[in-house]
């Protein structure tokens, strides 16, 4: 098999709260496609979702094979909550 041709592959997803999950994706797949997918498996809003891979940061217009990442790879799961300001919020002072 050619290495340009796509094909699923299994990745390990890991909790920082411990935990993990297999996950299938084509080894093609962009990073929002695999947020995506752990959308539907872990119910984690896609932009509350940070995917990290040997130390990286995954940007979700790369694809997985941009990051080189391959079957078995371990891909950690950080769930952020976006922080909102009220612009009639007073300043904190300290």
């Amino acid at each position: 098999m050619e290495s340009g041709e796509p094909k699923d592959i299994k990745l390990v997803l890991k909790s920082v709260k411990g935990g993990t999950t297999d996950l299938v994706v084509s080894n093609q797949s962009t990073v929002l496609e695999v947020k995506e997918k752990i959308k539907g498996l872990k119910d984690v809003e896609i932009e509350n979702q940070k995917l990290i891979c040997r130390g990286k940061h995954l940007a979700d217009d790369k694809s997985l094979t941009d990051y080189k990442i391959k079957e078995n790879d371990c891909i950690i799961l950080m769930i952020v909550k976006k922080v909102f300001f009220s612009p009639r919020a007073r300043p904190l002072h300290f």
